[in-house]
């Protein structure tokens, strides 16, 4: 499961702890881990002009007034899915598994305050789930398995 996975931002010891953990709860190898992290690709960097925009189903949370889930929508010939968040008051993130070796990676917004995730192809990950950034846990949707 891609719960409690958090690989990327903070201080370069931090993060190494991080990774290991990761490592560890998601049953991937240190060495596939140091290599994951932030990559959304260069895929769907603005998920506003996908087609029939819907949540994927399980993947809804709440914390606080607000909400935050994966949505899903198709772009040219294939779904893309990304972390979308509103009235948290938190940055979300998209973590997700690669097809291609099954490791776990994230995806955060390209602004700091964006409120929603670059979008990550249906041929390229097969679960996802959508996380808040809070100090000191961040907040973890339920992960599910995707194909668009």
């Amino acid at each position: 499961m891609l719960r409690n996975i958090r690989a990327g931002r903070g201080p370069a010891m931090r993060m190494a702890g991080v990774v290991a953990l990761s490592a560890v709860v998601v049953g991937v190898t240190p060495s596939t881990a140091s290599a994951s992290g932030n990559w959304c690709g260069n895929w769907l960097k603005d998920p506003a002009v996908a087609h029939g925009v819907k949540v994927v189903s399980g993947t809804r949370a709440s914390y606080g007034a607000g909400h935050f889930q994966v949505n899903q929508g198709y772009y040219g010939p294939h779904w893309y899915a990304w972390a979308y968040e509103w009235n948290t008051g938190l940055g979300p993130a998209l973590n997700w598994r690669y097809r291609g070796n099954k490791a776990a990676y994230t995806c955060y917004p390209r602004t700091e305050g964006g409120f929603y995730t670059p979008g990550v192809p249906d041929y390229q990950a097969y679960k996802v789930q959508a996380e808040l950034e809070r100090y000191p846990n961040n907040v973890y949707g339920p992960a599910v398995y995707w194909g668009g």
